[in-house]
């Protein structure tokens, strides 16, 4: 074999590992973009319902509140002797809503 072939043959080989080389590194680069891709489909899909979690525990808080004042109601009239009615009447006047017990 004379040289000429011998460096036909390296630039061949060297050509190839290096058309290797970066085939390899394109696939790790999509394998990159793809994993980033969905860990942001997952942050977005948990920051949802991170919201709707939000939205449910102000909910609750806002219904937890009117709870707790209707107890606290109860509590205040049962401290103050107050009396339960159990039929209210009302009567009506001009321009004005009356209560008779």
């Amino acid at each position: 074999m004379t040289a000429s072939i011998k460096i036909r043959q390296s630039i061949f080989l060297l050509s190839f590992l290096f058309l290797g080389l970066v085939f390899l590194l394109g696939l790790l680069y999509l394998s990159q973009v793809n994993g980033l891709a969905t860990k942001g489909y997952e942050i977005k899909e948990r920051q949802e319902w991170l919201e709707s979690l939000k939205a449910e525990n102000q909910k609750l808080k806002i219904e937890l509140a009117g709870v707790r004042r209707l107890d606290y109601l109860n509590e205040f009239a049962e401290s103050q002797n107050l009396v339960k009615i159990e039929r209210a009447s009302f009567l009506s006047a001009p321009g004005e809503l009356v209560a008779r017990k």
